[in-house]
């Protein structure tokens, strides 16, 4: 038995930003990605369904942008986190959120593409509702 739901991606979300634990990276900032894997409760749309009943994932992408930029962040977990409470706290019907946080060319001591945290969030209640 299947359960209703489908999942969306927002992939490569590009942002500067000045998070990080060095003074530099508050000081000169540098480039970000943001990915969001959304996991509803909902059933899947049918092509004619009216755009307010169904998830509206550039709104869901404005949020991460807000919570990105609402202050410094030291860590990009404690973003990556926030970024995905903020959204579970507007959307109640999704299941699952993951927040992919990725600091381009990060500050390693070598060179490097990006670092990455992955943040699930999932709420219990929600998973509980499958059918």
């Amino acid at each position: 038995m299947s359960r209703k739901g489908y999942t969306v991606n927002v992939s490569s979300i590009r942002l500067f930003g000045r998070h990080g634990v060095h003074d530099f990276e508050a000081e000169h900032g540098g480039l970000f990605e943001l990915d969001l894997f959304l996991e509803t409760t909902d059933e899947v749309p049918r092509d004619d369904a009216p755009l307010d009943k169904i998830l509206d994932y550039s709104a869901v992408a404005a949020t991460a942008r807000e919570v990105f930029h609402s202050r410094r962040y030291r860590l990009i977990e404690a973003l990556a986190y926030d970024i995905a409470r903020t959204i579970a706290s507007r959307w109640s019907a999704l299941r699952k959120i993951e927040v992919r946080v990725r600091k381009i060319r990060p500050p390693l001591g070598m060179e490097a593409a990006s670092a990455e945290v992955v943040v699930v969030y999932e709420s219990e209640e929600r998973a509980g509702n499958e059918e």
